[in-house]
């Protein structure tokens, strides 16, 4: 979905890169370098969010209830 929304956009997505990277063949570079080291990039950006948003995480907390019965969630 996510390369047919860039596909559909592709104008934009260029002019947007350009705009950014200064041309499309340093968006390209800095994409590629992104995918190859995207484990280690996403370890970063976790490591910097405070803790407490990581233990107050409302999603987390949404998550967590998945599987049990709607109705009993509403008067936790």
């Amino acid at each position: 979905m996510f390369i047919q929304k860039i596909k559909d956009n592709e104008s934009e997505v260029a002019k947007l890169a350009i705009q950014q990277f200064g041309s499309i063949e340093k968006y390209t570079e800095a994409m590629k370098h992104n995918l190859e080291h995207f484990s280690e990039l996403m370890d970063n950006w976790h490591s910097q969010i405070p803790e407490k948003m990581r233990t107050d995480d409302k999603f987390l907390k949404l998550a967590s209830h998945r599987g049990e019965n709607v109705f009993s969630l509403l008067f936790v």
